[in-house]
């Protein structure tokens, strides 16, 4: 009889460490299943709420990096301004560049060179781009730009728009008759005018332009005179010729325009009909 009682003292404590043991290390397990996904979520949470702060220094380049497919873009020159390469920059716009992980800028801007010598910008943050609406400048600046932003998929898209944009006013420009496309042209819309389908006879500025170039120009009797809205010097050359004077724009008109709408709205000032 104390043989059996002694057998089952020894059976149930047996069995009270055995389920402790399981119990211990559920409990241990969950514990560490917990920790192991708390920090997973915390990590997610981080890389979501940790974005790319892109700084642009004009309308201009931010619509560049628009087109590249950048959703979020910081402008410091406002937008409003009819020649944002004279912009005045404040303090708070220093540490806008400071802050940014991508500084979007072209060489140009002295406001830009200013600034820069006052942040602290690694040279790997800093992309300058050629500023120039004409297919083959705009393929290589918003290339350039989505590759470092990682968003190549949204810039090509983008890209097959523009180019086929530009091939429904060249067809358009193609309609006229050869004099109708001879124009002199301001010499930061020579490449814009060649790329819509002009002719370009004579070009001016951006020195000033005296009357002797003003005369010289008006002689070649061009169509019209195609102008910079954002640095006109063409109003002589078209009172001489008696020709009328279209000025074109680079920088977009408002933050909301697309570079598309860019190209279409010049096109239209042109007197093209594009299709909508």
């Amino acid at each position: 009889m104390k043989n059996n009682k002694t057998i089952l003292k020894k059976f149930s404590l047996l069995l009270v460490l055995v389920m402790g043991t399981i119990l211990f290390t559920g409990c241990t397990g969950n514990a560490s299943s917990t920790v192991t996904e708390n920090a997973q979520n915390t990590e997610q949470k981080q890389a979501e709420t940790v974005t790319p702060k892109i700084v642009a220094s004009t309308s201009w380049t931010a619509l560049l990096a628009k087109t590249a497919g950048v959703e979020d873009v910081t402008i410091l020159a406002p937008v409003d301004m009819k020649h944002p390469n004279e912009y005045d920059f404040k303090p708070s716009d220093i540490e806008k560049v400071n802050d940014a992980s991508t500084v979007i800028y072209s060489e140009y801007e002295p406001f830009m060179k200013q600034i820069l010598e006052a942040a602290d910008v690694p040279e790997e943050e800093q992309l300058v781009v050629v500023t120039e609406n004409t297919p083959e400048a705009l393929h290589t600046q918003i290339m350039n730009i989505a590759q470092k932003t990682g968003t190549t998929a949204v810039a090509e898209q983008a890209m097959k728009e523009i180019d086929s944009t530009f091939e429904a006013v060249r067809a358009e420009t193609a309609k006229l008759d050869t004099q109708s496309k001879r124009v002199v042209a301001q010499a930061y819309m020579v490449p814009v005018a060649k790329a819509l389908g002009y002719e370009v006879i004579g070009e001016f500025g951006p020195a000033e332009v005296t009357p002797t170039q003003a005369a010289e120009l008006a002689a070649l009797k061009p169509a019209l005179i195609i102008d910079n809205l954002h640095f006109p010097q063409g109003a002589e050359i078209s009172s001489i010729a008696d020709r009328p004077v279209i000025e074109l724009r680079n920088y977009p008109e408002t933050s909301e325009q697309t570079l598309v709408q860019l190209i279409q709205d010049n096109a239209k000032k042109l007197g093209l009909t594009l299709a909508d």
